[in-house]
């Protein structure tokens, strides 16, 4: 029942979260762990997140606290199936990424800097006035696991971060044409995009 909802070895993933925030260089050219640790160590992220913004929801509003409970109780239970699934997808997009900048492939590497990166995502739990700095800090970490475990040069790591940003920035903003322009398809939001940024740049 413990290795199924992942309760256990929380000392020793509070220890690798002191870390990560006190020396990620080090931590992440030195790190090796394998994927059952690193699950644990998500799963453990999940649960602090969840129960951090329980507690400030709880002090902020009172008439949601039934809702926030059970939502609490869900994701406590459900963190380590969460964070499977996160691990499994989020590092095959960052290995598609760095793989088409750097013709370097390594999934684990990926999937250790998806997970440890993940600690970036406590600050902004703490206080919704810290998102900015809790990007950072991820982007942050993201360049230095990417330049450490690929072994690849921080120049590198920035570009494969960047474009995976970029991607995803197009594909929303892709997204935002179809539904506010009620365009048909993608190519015709493509379209659209095109001729606002023509648009753009003829006043300038």
């Amino acid at each position: 029942m413990n290795r199924y909802f992942g309760f256990g070895d929380d000392i020793l993933q509070i220890d690798k979260i002191w870390h990560v925030i006190k020396g990620p260089f080090r931590f992440f050219e030195k790190n090796k762990d394998k994927d059952e640790e690193l699950i644990n160590f998500l799963t453990l992220i999940i649960r602090i997140n969840v129960v951090i913004m329980f507690i400030v929801e709880g002090f902020q509003n009172n008439d949601s606290y039934i809702n926030n409970l059970i939502l609490l109780v869900s994701v406590l239970v459900l963190a380590k199936v969460l964070a499977s699934i996160s691990i499994k997808i989020g590092s095959e997009i960052l290995n598609f990424f760095v793989r088409t900048w750097t013709r370097k492939n390594n999934i684990m590497a990926a999937k250790r800097i998806f997970v440890f990166s993940a600690v970036a995502g406590l600050i902004p739990a703490i206080n919704v006035w810290f998102e900015r700095l809790g990007l950072i800090f991820y982007l942050f970490l993201i360049t230095i696991g990417i330049a450490k475990q690929y072994k690849v040069s921080y120049k590198h790591a920035f570009m494969s971060v960047l474009m995976v940003f970029l991607v995803i920035a197009f594909i929303l903003i892709l997204f935002l044409f179809m539904i506010i322009g009620s365009v048909e398809s993608p190519l015709a939001a493509i379209k659209g995009i095109l001729w606002y940024a023509l648009g753009e740049v003829g006043k300038v």
